[in-house]
């Protein structure tokens, strides 16, 4: 059994994790509990304990090496108790919405309109060193009222504990992306999580730019907080693009956190900044850094860019330059140094055609397709390493291929790790939920545990 894991591990060093995290009682997953031993809710009103306590998370992590059995799926339960409280709210909100009293709303109403409330989840971020895993999971009803109540629910590996928050702050809007950034703390473990925000007081139509962070066990009220979350300001030290775009990707290396807007250019600050306790009139800095001018874009083509680690102290962007002819389509890296000194500055790393991607040992080999990528990712402990997706060579066929190219040095790129992947992963996120094998199997490190060992 240990040799058979091993080599999963080998061929298969990480997981492409489904995104959406729905809960189908009627399916044929072989869900199992995760371990969960405290539940809490932090900021989420007065039934926030009594949602958090119905919640369960579930794991199907299709175990082996098994790409083609599909992808490992998480899913996030509720209880008929919890689902039914928001649904003896529905009538009222109707009535709100309609400019109707409760009397108005007779039970023929009711049944025509319905009172049902579902449950959605879906992943916002992964962290196997952390131990942690963020959804976010929404109550809605099904046809007038949509979505009732959002709130993020954390996973902590390490305590096997799922918290509850409140999606943003009150009086606050994210901006950039909804999906908190993961930080972890220097020296003492920990982490933290942070949303970029605007904060708008009454009558104030431009808001002011802020920082929400959250850390576990952390009081439910802080000084500059709002509930769990903690604000600060943030300041831009470089001029930003007026339109820095929704959906970007957030991510952290070498001690820098960095939001990527792939239509304009990257935005960073220091990891300590976030994370240092500090008074709430310190402002964080930003530094903007734009794309060159002709990788600058109105609008996002799907799924043909990416930003992230790239090798020493440098991000990389790829952008997949489509052509008229496939064979001409073209894989531009651009790397941006980071490192003390540099001037913040995109050069060109590697330009590879896709002819010459076909043409790479072991491509044909590997039963791999000659056909037009999409999706790019990095990774940080692949440095140097971007992945792409390959359609699969019968159209009609579900799944596609994975593989990675390795572009350290840009005059030998080598074709690494081809997988064939029982269906697309990821729906939602403009980059992959990546997961480790044994994210579940870990042993917690904690003292407990030490002791256990000892005895």
């Amino acid at each position: 059994m240990e040799q058979s894991m091993a080599a999963a591990a080998a061929s298969r060093p990480f997981l492409l994790l489904d995104d959406r995290a729905v809960y189908d009682e009627y399916s044929d997953w072989e869900m199992v509990e995760c371990e969960c031993q405290s539940k809490v809710a932090y900021g989420c009103g007065p039934l926030g304990q009594q949602i958090v306590e119905g919640l369960t998370l579930l794991a199907d992590l299709r175990s082996g090496d098994d790409d083609e059995g599909g992808v490992p799926s998480l899913a996030v339960h509720a209880t008929n108790d919890v689902l039914g409280r928001f649904e003896e709210e529905v009538p009222g909100k109707l009535g709100k919405k309609w400019g109707w009293s409760l009397s108005e709303i007779d039970d023929e109403l009711l049944k025509i309109v319905g009172t049902k409330v579902n449950l959605s989840a879906s992943v916002e971020a992964v962290d196997d060193e952390a131990g942690v895993l963020v959804l976010c999971v929404s109550f809605h009803h099904e046809k007038e009222l949509g979505d009732l109540q959002s709130h993020h629910l954390v996973y902590d590996r390490e305590t096997a504990s799922l918290s509850l928050l409140p999606y943003v702050p009150t009086h606050c809007e994210a901006a950039y992306t909804s999906c908190p950034l993961l930080v972890r703390h220097q020296g003492d473990g920990g982490y933290s999580l942070v949303l970029t925000a605007v904060e708008a007081e009454q009558h104030d139509e431009l808001g002011r730019p802020v920082l929400c962070s959250w850390t576990p066990q952390s009081p439910s009220l802080v000084n500059g907080g709002v509930g769990p979350w903690q604000i600060r300001q943030r300041r831009h030290a470089t001029a930003m693009p007026d339109r820095f775009g929704w959906e970007a990707q957030a991510f952290t290396y070498k001690g820098k956190a960095f939001w990527a807007d792939l239509t304009q250019g990257i935005l960073y600050c220091e990891c300590a900044d976030l994370v240092n306790d500090c008074d709430d009139a310190s402002a964080v800095e930003f530094t903007f850094v734009a794309l060159p001018e002709e990788y600058r874009i109105e609008e996002l083509e799907y799924k043909h860019r990416a930003m992230g680690v790239g090798v020493g102290d440098s991000v990389w962007f790829v952008v997949l330059e489509s052509c008229d002819h496939p064979g001409d389509t073209t894989v531009v890296v651009l790397s941006l140094d980071l490192s003390d000194g540099a001037e913040r500055r995109w050069e060109r790393h590697l330009e590879l055609s896709l002819l010459s991607i076909w043409a790479l040992e072991g491509f044909v080999e590997a039963g791999l397709p000659r056909r037009v990528p999409w999706s790019p990712f990095l990774r940080e402990q692949d440095a140097g390493v971007m992945y792409l997706l390959l359609p699969r060579a019968v159209p009609q066929g579900t799944g596609c291929h994975l593989i990675g190219i390795d572009v350290c040095d840009s005059s030998e790129p080598r074709l690494v790790r081809p997988r064939r992947l029982g269906i697309t992963p990821w729906i939602f996120n403009q980059q992959p939920m990546l997961l480790a094998p044994d994210f579940f199997d870990r042993r917690r490190n904690d003292e407990e545990a030490l002791n256990q060992m000892s005895i």
